[in-house]
């Protein structure tokens, strides 16, 4: 909890501090850089770091990503650039591959598989509760200290989590020669590195680049895909694939961060630009979306015990369904109050299926490939956020180029100041217009929604904490 709630807190006031720091180093054009230059890398390594950990024990793999997170934080506070401070956030990045996923499979090697799934409801809560705390967190630290404590802040949380393992922290390692496959974790880290870029920077980059990094991405997976097949200690194992649950986890998961992208990245330009609020309906919208996600991760656990899996995650995903499908068929200008509560309903449904998916797993392999499963649900996350923010954005821009609306034209209307300044009917249009192009961007999403529903059915019958594999070796 400790370790989660470190990266947590940073990913939440890095992003309301933003402002302030680009302010102070300049380099506007690089904003997206700042989030990018984490994003990347983190998601890279995490099947690495999921593999060594497996190899040579949780404990070292995590303080080694600890060390290198704080190291990096110590850096990105001493920044005086944009450019230095993009490269220190790279390696923070580096740092945060390890933490999350190593952290989750150290919480499915010390628990049960009943209490494993009670777990995931604090872990859930850890999520929620830097969500509430940390914007208001950055803006006190922005406006009453300096911008370089919201990197520094981490320090402190940094070697409590360190002390913490060392002292209460302990694992058995089989003492064996091991062989670290160097040409499968290159060529997954430039393959999926290439594919990331794409998504994240889809659109910026030209045309010609975006296709040039997709072949390197398809060429990478076809060599991989061949080399983990012949190597002794794969990065990925194709045995793990031949696991209906894990196979089945992997994929939904890819496709619940995805739309969890779209509801969480637009619910406040819905909220700004159409409805006229201010950022603090925005705050209050996204503490209730996050509150009402944790308690049914936790919610989940617990009834997944006394069910299956598979009831919990098609619950789940049918709320997501009915969420989604009630934001398309609203009014874009209707009150604030009933568009937050079809974003709760979401919200819910992803809160359900999203821990549940993680502890499937879990309970359904052994220790040795744990850390690898764990990592590869984890990779699946972030690959579904980056794929949702790329497929979304491209939703709202077509249809926003197609009223003939101006970017520049959204950024005034979610602008509160800027606004006001507007005559009625330029903004009357401009809100119609925006308001359009969200029903579009939830349109889609139900369409997502329903295939997270269809994989979900896809889960095995009958399994619960009880009956899965875990169940009957938990460490």
């Amino acid at each position: 909890m400790a370790t989660t709630f470190m990266v947590a807190i940073e990913i939440n006031i890095v992003a309301t501090a933003m402002p302030s720091i680009v302010s102070q180093l300049g380099g506007f054009d690089l904003y997206s850089w700042v989030f990018a230059a984490f994003l990347l890398p983190q998601a890279v390594t995490i099947p690495i770091y999921g593999k060594l950990a497996d190899l040579y024990g949780r404990r070292r793999i995590l303080v080694v990503g600890i060390i290198v997170f704080l190291t990096a934080s110590l850096l990105c506070g001493l920044a005086t650039s944009m450019p230095q401070l993009i490269g220190f956030r790279a390696l923070q990045g580096l740092g945060g591959g390890a933490i999350l996923p190593v952290a989750h499979t150290v919480v499915g090697d010390i628990y049960t598989s009943e209490e494993r799934a009670r777990m995931q409801g604090y872990i859930a809560i850890v999520w929620a509760t830097s969500a509430i705390i940390g914007p208001a967190l950055g803006a006190l630290i922005v406006a009453h200290v300096d911008w370089r404590w919201v990197f520094w802040l981490n320090i402190p949380l940094g070697f409590i989590a360190l002390a913490m393992l060392f002292a209460f922290y302990r694992e058995a390692i089989e003492q064996r020669r091991r062989q670290i496959d160097f040409l499968g974790a290159s060529l997954l880290m430039l393959g999926s590195g290439a594919l990331m870029l794409a998504l994240v920077q889809a659109a910026t980059f030209a045309t010609s680049v975006l296709v040039g990094l997709v072949a390197i991405a398809a060429a990478c997976a076809v060599v991989f895909w061949r080399v983990e097949q012949r190597a002794v200690e794969p990065v990925l194992p194709p045995s793990l694939w031949r696991i209906p649950v894990v196979r089945t986890a992997t994929i939904a998961t890819v496709v619940v961060s995805a739309l969890a992208m779209g509801v969480v990245t637009y619910l406040p330009v819905h909220i700004q630009g159409v409805t006229g609020h201010d950022p603090n309906m925005v705050a209050i919208g996204l503490a209730l979306i996050a509150v009402s996600w944790s308690f049914c991760a936790g919610l989940g656990g617990r009834i997944s015990i006394r069910t299956t899996y598979r009831r919990v995650v098609v619950g789940g995903s049918l709320l997501t369904v009915v969420g989604a499908a009630f934001l398309a068929m609203l009014p874009p200008s209707t009150d604030v109050a009933v568009l937050i509560a079809g974003a709760v309903v979401i919200a819910m449904g992803l809160g359900f299926t999203s821990s549940t998916y993680v502890v499937a797993v879990q309970t359904n392999v052994s220790w040795q490939i744990r850390g690898t499963a764990t990592s590869a649900v984890h990779f699946a996350r972030t690959f579904g956020q980056a794929l949702g923010a790329a497929l979304f954005g491209m939703v709202i821009n077509l249809s926003l180029l197609k009223s003939g609306t101006r970017f520049l034209d959204v950024d005034t209307i979610i602008d509160p100041a800027r606004r006001r300044e507007l005559d009625s009917a330029t903004r009357e249009g401009l809100v119609a217009s925006l308001g359009e192009a969200l029903t579009d961007v939830y349109l889609v999403a139900s369409v997502v929604a329903v295939l997270a529903l269809l994989l979900g059915l896809r889960i095995p019958r009958g399994l619960n904490p009880g009956s899965s594999l875990g169940s009957q070796n938990p460490g």
